[in-house]
């Protein structure tokens, strides 16, 4: 090994190497054999700013199978990473005993251990997230994952039928994390305070002012009712806790 130790590898060959590695860790990450994925930067290229607009979005949904489908609405109404969705369970409660999927206060949650960022994360449910969550109540679910098949069976993967769907959508460069960015913009068009959105999507503060500009579950759910994002109706269980309406 030695006599290599004089060559100096080219910023293309440590760019495609930390690519790689980078890929590593993120499956990891999806597959929860990590907690978290350390920033790797590179000087290849600048970071990645792609989004998807509404009607390109629509167009990608009709390419989709149901199962897959609300798994992808539930990803561009949140602005979540692909693998916290997968974490939504209609048993489970954070540590202070609250439901992590809240359909009678209209807001979903996720411990500090299940997101990147290691703080509690509350998200409100926007109208179209609440038409699918309302859906897969319905439906029989194994081990009370919420996003599944209609056997029950929690979806696992959806990269591959994404995949697919981009390149007959014509965005063959589409990846899922572009719905989180255009979560993000979508909600800031909409009027919804940058920290605000920061909050529910599950980015860190940027400035002192957005740390103290903390927002409780109540005034967060204000928020997007004033922006116009969360419904006014009241969700209410039925007779049956697998059924609700909205009054």
């Amino acid at each position: 090994m030695m006599r290599f130790a004089h060559l100096q590898p080219s910023l293309r060959y440590i760019g495609h190497e930390l690519k790689f590695l980078r890929y590593l860790l993120n499956r990891g990450y999806d597959n929860n054999l990590i907690n978290a994925v350390p920033p790797i930067k590179t000087s290849q290229r600048p970071h990645r700013t792609g989004s998807i607009d509404p009607r390109t979005f629509a167009e990608l949904r009709k390419h989709m199978p149901r199962p897959v489908e609300r798994y992808v609405i539930g990803l561009w109404e949140t602005g979540w990473r692909i693998n916290e969705l997968r974490k939504l369970n209609w048993d489970n409660h954070t540590h202070d005993g609250k439901p992590l999927v809240d359909l009678e206060n209209r807001v979903v949650r996720l411990n500090p251990e299940d997101v990147k960022e290691d703080y509690p994360r509350v998200t409100p449910i926007t109208k179209e997230m609440m038409k699918v969550l309302i859906e897969l109540r319905a439906l029989p679910s194994k081990n009370g994952s919420v996003f599944v098949r209609d056997n029950g069976e929690p979806i696992l993967s959806m990269r591959a039928m994404f995949n697919r769907a981009r390149e007959l959508a014509g965005i063959p460069g589409a990846i899922p994390h572009d719905l989180r960015r255009s979560t993000i913009r979508r909600w800031e068009a909409a009027g919804v305070p940058r920290g605000a959105v920061m909050q529910a999507t599950g980015h860190r503060a940027n400035t002192v002012h957005e740390q103290y500009a903390f927002l409780n579950e109540d005034e967060l759910v204000q928020v997007f009712i004033k922006a116009g994002l969360v419904t006014l109706l009241k969700v209410v269980p039925i007779k049956k806790a697998a059924r609700y309406i909205a009054r």
